[in-house]
Parts: C-alpha cells; sequence; structure tokens
C-alpha cells in the first residue's frame, strides 16, 4: 500500500475489510439483495408453505403438525392443572372455614355461659359477620372475573 498514490491509500483505509481482495475497478459496482418475508396468524402454516417446507425437507410438515400437537397437549395439561389445584384450594378453604365457623361457635358459647352473655353474642355476631363477608366478596370476584372472560372472548365487531 505504501506504493499507491495518498488518494488511494485512504480510500482502501476506509474501506471493510472484507472489501480488500476486491479488485478496484469492482469495488464501485454494487449488488442489490431483495428480500421477502411471509407470516400468518394461525398457529399452523397455510398448505403452500407447508409444501414449501416439505420440498427443502421431506417429512418436516409432520414434524410440524407433532410439534403443534405436543404443544397443544402440554397446554391442555397445564390447564388442567391449575382447575384441579383452584378445586383443591377451594375445597380446603371450605374445610378450614367450617373448622373456623365451629370454634367460633365454641367459643361463644363458652363466653356465654361462663363470663358474660353480652361478650358471648359479640363473638358470633362479629364471626358471622366475618365469614359473611368472605363469602359475598368471593362471589362477587368470581363474578367479575367470568364477566371479564366472556367480555374478552367475545368476538369483536371493529
Amino acid at each position: 500500500m505504501s506504493q499507491d498514490a495518498p488518494e488511494n491509500q485512504a480510500i482502501a483505509e476506509n474501506q471493510p475489510a472484507a472489501r480488500q481482495d476486491v479488485p478496484a475497478s469492482e469495488r464501485s459496482q454494487s449488488i442489490e439483495v431483495v428480500a421477502t418475508a411471509t407470516s400468518w396468524q394461525a398457529p399452523l402454516p397455510p398448505p403452500v408453505a407447508l409444501q414449501q417446507y416439505d420440498d427443502v425437507l421431506p417429512g418436516s410438515p409432520e414434524r410440524i403438525f407433532q410439534m403443534y400437537e405436543k404443544q397443544a397437549e402440554h397446554r391442555m395439561r397445564m390447564e388442567s392443572a391449575v382447575v384441579l389445584g383452584d378445586a383443591r384450594r377451594s375445597d380446603i378453604g371450605l374445610v378450614f372455614a367450617f373448622i373456623l365457623a365451629l370454634l367460633i361457635i365454641v367459643l361463644a358459647f363458652y363466653v356465654t355461659i361462663w363470663i358474660h352473655p353480652w361478650v358471648g353474642a359479640s363473638i358470633i355476631g362479629t364471626g358471622v359477620a366475618g365469614l359473611a363477608g368472605v363469602f359475598v366478596y368471593g362471589t362477587n370476584s368470581r363474578r367479575r372475573e367470568r364477566e371479564r372472560k366472556s367480555a374478552d372472548s367475545a368476538p369483536r365487531l371493529d
């Protein structure tokens, strides 16, 4: 490079390293590259794309379908686990609420008989009001969740 003219040396230094091996007469030529992209919103590619996949790699559409089926099975297993877990937690909550209600009744009965009737009445009133409040809150939150889910799944008329 020391033998080149100073302007050629400056041009050569500004060129990327990969372009140094290209002769100077061809450096000014450019190549235009056109790329296309295809997308789809369905979980599986359209039949034309599947055929193109099969042309590139025979048997690939079958592999794509198997992958989709495995993913669907996994998603259904996960949803089942969530539903079963919610049901189990709900059942356990009912059992504990029943035990709590029994304890409140026994405590109120004991206090009413041995200590003071008004204190026992206030204990049972507070306990019943608390359990009723939890029941109403749970019912309302489940109703709101159902309404939200039905609004999310309703078809849009945009």
